[in-house]
């Protein structure tokens, strides 16, 4: 059972892994459960700490005490890499770190987790929006992990999650390329859906505005 922290300076970002098989005839040979933010967006809930007054791994601590509701001490050795925060645009540099942890878990504790975040975390319904099951696998219609990826993220949120899938060798990168492609193919239809509206959403307008 692992169960991923990004921590980000200000931002949380926290990931659960186990190996199941799934209900369906697809074989789910892991599945993830993430947090919906108030942005409702996949990834990550805001926090801050003072190096002054507490360590990264505190800060986490409390974090996910604050967004989960249960008490999960993170510790020097579930660190794994520090790196910047992507850039909010061209022209400007990212001053902000990210450090991110992994921690492992065993499945009942991940199931308390979830519990918890939907009944006693104080931020749940606020910052917190519940929590999801990830599919990591692959349909014949190309459900899943497909449909997942496409879903927006919050800052670099998704290649945290597709460098971490790959490090911990989750998925392979043939499949997680098809998953990939499959998301760019959803995207350029969920445009064009957008400009549609857009469209429409601009002739209503410019009809209401008529004398």
């Amino acid at each position: 059972m692992l169960f991923f922290c990004f921590f980000k300076g200000k931002t949380c970002i926290f990931l659960c892994v186990y190996i199941r098989s799934s209900v369906t005839s697809h074989r789910c040979r892991c599945a993830l459960t993430v947090c919906w933010v108030s942005l409702a967006a996949a990834g990550s809930q805001q926090s801050l700490v003072n190096p002054a007054e507490e360590s990264l791994e505190a800060g986490l601590s409390r974090e996910l005490l604050e967004e989960l509701g249960l008490e999960i001490p993170i510790t020097e050795e579930d660190y794994v890499e520090t790196c910047y925060a992507p850039a909010l645009s061209w022209t400007a540099k990212s001053k902000l770190i990210l450090h991110f942890y992994v921690k492992k878990m065993e499945e009942e504790q991940i199931k308390e987790v979830e519990r918890a975040a939907a009944s006693t975390a104080v931020d749940h319904g606020l910052e917190v929006m519940g929590m999801v099951r990830v599919p990591l696998f692959r349909t014949n219609h190309d459900g899943g992990l497909s449909f997942f990826l496409s879903h927006s993220f919050i800052g670099n949120a998704r290649s945290q999650l597709i460098n971490s899938l790959l490090r911990l060798h989750l998925i392979s990168p043939q499949n997680l390329a098809k998953a990939l492609r499959k998301s760019l193919g959803m995207h350029a239809t969920t445009r064009e859906d957008l400009r549609a509206a857009l469209a429409f959403a601009e002739r209503s307008t410019a009809a209401g505005a008529q004398p």
